[in-house]
């Protein structure tokens, strides 16, 4: 996707926010900037307070400017699912055990499409599966070293099957 559209998307005059985030809202636009742009241009330049507040809005943006399914809008997509499910838990919106059996699954998902994702770029994955998720221990759990291949580094990464 072209970083000026969706520049452009977001600095749409028409946009209305809460009157207690207005200012920091409109503003969210120039991360997009040239000056914030990373060497690769490949990754955003952007605070965590900056990430959130355009969660919502590039969400809005992938889902209405991109035509058809591919590997790069169901891999952003199950992300997007993994960070509503954190979300919940934060608010309190649902009980947290019965969240965390769902991030768990919805995580796996995700480093899946993820994989299937990078493969067609061609890039090696290089993440180690210590997610651990919904266990409380914080180490490798026996669902997530499966759902991972059990990826220790960028070798095994690109000969790792997608569900092993």
């Amino acid at each position: 996707m072209d970083r000026d559209l969706i520049k452009q998307f977001l600095e749409d005059p028409g946009w209305k926010f809460p009157k207690a985030m207005k200012i920091k809202s409109k503003a969210l636009h120039k991360v997009f900037d040239e000056s914030r742009r990373s060497k690769d241009d490949k990754k955003l330049r952007c605070t965590c307070s900056e990430g959130l507040g355009l969660y919502g809005l590039l969400r809005l943006f992938v889902e209405s400017h991109t035509e058809g399914a591919n590997a790069h809008v169901a891999s952003f997509q199950a992300c997007c699912l993994v960070l509503d499910l954190i979300m919940q838990a934060k608010m309190r919106l649902r009980d947290p055990v019965e969240v965390a059996s769902d991030l768990e699954v919805a995580a796996c998902k995700f480093l899946e499409l993820h994989k299937v994702r990078r493969s067609c770029l061609g890039t090696p994955i290089c993440h180690n599966g210590r997610l651990g998720l919904g266990r409380g221990t914080g180490g490798v759990s026996e669902h997530n070293t499966r759902c991972t291949g059990g990826i220790r580094d960028r070798a095994c990464a690109a000969q790792a099957p997608l569900d092993a």
